[in-house]
């Protein structure tokens, strides 16, 4: 059971990560965007720390996503593809 809440807590951390890094961001950065330590990114990024949802939006908003994307395996390319389209449609 431990080591499911590890493996989201990861995956979480690993999105935001390779998000922070998609937009040339540091950790320090990212930090000041969002109010949150660079210390606790780190921990967040790593899994170490468990995300609180409070953070989630902070970092969706900072991302400029959907909460959904940082819980999610979406690629963040095809998510934006997804809403061009959807958008596309509306129209």
């Amino acid at each position: 059971m431990e080591i499911e809440k590890y493996k989201y807590s990861l995956s979480v951390g690993q999105r935001i990560k390779s998000l922070r890094l998609q937009n040339g961001w540091s950790g320090e950065t990212l930090g000041k965007i969002t109010g949150i330590s660079q210390q606790q990114i780190s921990r967040f990024e790593r899994g170490i720390n468990r995300i609180d949802v409070e953070s989630l939006a902070k970092f969706a908003n900072a991302f400029n996503v959907d909460i959904v994307v940082l819980l999610s395996d979406y690629d963040k390319t095809i998510y934006d593809k997804n809403i061009f389209i959807a958008n596309t449609l509306i129209i």
